[in-house]
């Protein structure tokens, strides 16, 4: 039997960043995103760090290159690699898709809530998007949350990465980066005004359908992955050459970033400083290192699951019959709440489904 080496007794800053990512996710959700449920965000639209909010995905992003390359590199095999994944994710996934799902009926004023079948839980718990089934198979799932895209992107590029990693080993980063450049070549051309609709590839396949064929491998979200990736090698090797292939791959996955203004690309470079910094500043990783943080980024995972249609219709009802609250507070009482269960979730729910499944499935793991 061997262990599962865990980051947090390494690296708590990055548990910190954890933090400080789901923050901003949920301040975008609860002051920017949202004006037909909550009119009060429509005052606060264009503050900085609200419009912005949802760029903590991509710093989750930035963590999850940096986590994954430290996860490949104490895996003895592809297939251990992905055991680990699937035993880190689907406990909370499994739990979170239920839950959304019945707490649908009570929770009316929802982005998402449209009554959806019990069956459209299925694209969560397989971590693959409705989208991507639906046009395989013809079928018609739905999204019962929509923070779970980011989710299916992650699974992708694990499944890509360390696939990568184990038959090309050190070639592995560069590839991915490769892989994105490609990606970023193909969209820079179009802003430029070159039609890549018909630049003929070396199979035949015309460029419009290579670049859709990208995106939906989701090479267009490679360039944050390979950021963390690099920033990791460059923390354990100090190999310069790492650093600097972060700093040119990051100006392209901006611009490769949909809807991105000048405030976002300002907001983006902060965020890429705060993670390099974190990873190679003492006093800064001591800073991201305080007990707050270090919880927020232990259940960040769980709350990031299950929040967003909950924390707007909670506060959809605090607005509507606590009018006395000030606007700004009314998401208070919702946040405590999904605080709590993600907290249950996460130290109660969470190991002991996945001991249950190390147990049916006969791995030789231990969890700790």
């Amino acid at each position: 039997m061997f262990k599962i080496k865990t980051l947090q007794s390494r690296y708590l800053e990055i548990d910190g960043l954890r933090g400080i990512a789901i923050i901003l996710v949920l301040l975008f959700h609860i002051y920017d995103r949202y004006p037909r449920f909550l009119p009060y965000t429509c005052v606060h639209r264009d503050n900085f760090i609200f419009h912005n909010g949802y760029l903590g995905v991509e710093l989750f992003f930035f963590i999850s290159g940096f986590v994954i390359t430290f996860s490949l590199e104490n895996s003895i095999s592809y297939f251990d690699f992905l055991k680990k994944r699937f035993l880190r994710l689907w406990p909370l996934m499994f739990v979170a898709s239920i839950l959304i799902h019945f707490t649908g009926y009570v929770l009316i004023n929802s982005p998402y809530n449209n009554r959806h079948n019990l069956y459209d839980i299925i694209p969560g718990i397989i971590f693959i998007s409705p989208q991507d089934i639906n046009y395989i198979f013809n079928t018609d799932f739905d999204i019962i949350q929509a923070s779970f895209w980011s989710i299916f992107v992650e699974v992708k590029f694990y499944i890509i990465y360390g696939f990568l990693y184990f038959y090309f080993r050190k070639y592995s980063i560069f590839m991915i980066s490769f892989f994105f450049l490609v990606f970023a070549t193909l969209l820079l051309l179009n802003i430029i005004g070159v039609d890549t609709n018909h630049i003929p590839t070396n199979t035949g396949i015309n460029s419009l359908y290579l670049y859709n064929i990208l995106i939906s491998l989701v090479f267009n979200k490679l360039g944050w992955f390979a950021i963390g990736a690099l920033i990791y090698k460059y923390k354990v090797t100090k190999n310069i050459n790492y650093l600097l292939t972060a700093i040119t791959l990051l100006p392209l996955s901006i611009i490769a970033r949909d809807s991105m203004d000048r405030s976002g690309f300002i907001f983006t470079l902060i965020l890429f400083i705060l993670f390099f910094s974190a990873n190679n500043n003492k006093f800064i990783a001591n800073i991201l290192s305080i007990k707050p943080l270090l919880y927020l980024g232990n259940i960040s995972y769980a709350f990031y699951l299950i929040h967003e249609n909950a924390v707007v219709a909670l506060t959809t009802l605090v607005h509507k019959y606590f009018i006395w609250i000030p606007d700004m507070l009314t998401p208070l009482p919702a946040i405590m709440l999904l605080l709590i269960i993600a907290s249950l979730m996460t130290n109660y729910v969470e190991k002991p489904i996945r001991n249950i499944i190390v147990k049916l499935l006969g791995l030789k793991i231990k969890i700790k």
